[in-house]
């Protein structure tokens, strides 16, 4: 929930930020014509961040597969803002898992503790318990749609991003110890996206994504399945027919 009001909270900024641009008078700009370029030669402007607008919102769900975990069900929500340049998009996105070490990674701890341990007699047991590890994330990707590869009804995307990723490991054997602390970790890293959307009814799109977050710890890949709802579309304009005034 913090991560959440944290990515509205960055969200706002944005909108705020770009809101407080110079803009073009209605009066000055027909409509459907190209914006004239602005004079604000700021670092914002000049790498588009000024165009960034919330234009939908989307959420996911799908199975993730940490290195040394077993399988789970990661939860996503997306904030879209629109494109900075033509083809390239913002999206401000936040995960959260839950999972544990599976038995390969508990029986390599139990095995480190049998070679450390005294036991003359060889009969000591070792109840390790579960090791539960969760990962919240909040990060921003960057993706792009090349245009000759959209239509009005799929657009696919490549993406690639940076997010802040909290772990936290929990269970009886590492309670209070350095194992623990090793778990319990703040790290940013990459992650690289691929999906296709399917727009309906002009404001909802369906897809698939398949994405790959490495992360010190906990680096894992999932397939998902997002629907997201666009607040704005613009209206396709006629591909064919009689330009007005013209007869045949």
């Amino acid at each position: 929930m913090r991560f959440a009001l944290a990515l509205l909270i960055v969200a706002g900024i944005a909108s705020a930020s770009g809101a407080q641009q110079p803009a073009t008078p209605p009066s000055a700009t027909p409509p459907g014509a190209p914006r004239p370029p602005s004079d604000d030669n700021s670092i914002w402007a000049r790498l588009g961040l000024d165009r960034l607008r919330l234009s939908g919102v989307g959420v996911a769900i799908g199975g993730v597969k940490p290195s040394q975990m077993e399988p789970t069900t990661a939860f996503t929500v997306e904030a879209d803002y629109g494109e900075i340049t033509p083809g390239w998009r913002v999206v401000f996105v936040t995960d959260v898992w839950s999972s544990h070490l599976n038995g390969e990674a508990i029986r390599r701890y139990r095995d480190a503790l049998r070679r450390t341990v005294v036991d003359p007699s060889g009969d000591d047991s070792y109840n390790i318990g579960r090791v539960r590890v969760s990962d919240i994330s909040l990060g921003v990707d960057g993706r792009y749609s090349p245009r000759r590869a959209r239509n009005e009804f799929l657009h696919p995307y490549l993406g690639a991003g940076l997010a802040a990723h909290v772990l936290n490991g929990e269970g009886r054997a590492i309670a209070n110890t350095f194992i623990e602390r090793s778990l319990d970790n703040i790290a940013v890293g990459p992650s690289v996206a691929a999906g296709l959307d399917a727009v309906f009814f002009q404001h909802v799109t369906l897809g698939m994504q398949a994405r790959y977050d490495l992360v010190s710890g906990a680096r894992y890949g999932s397939l998902r399945a997002v629907g997201t709802y666009l607040f704005d579309r613009t209206t396709r304009r006629p591909t064919g027919g009689r330009a007005p005034g013209k007869r045949g």
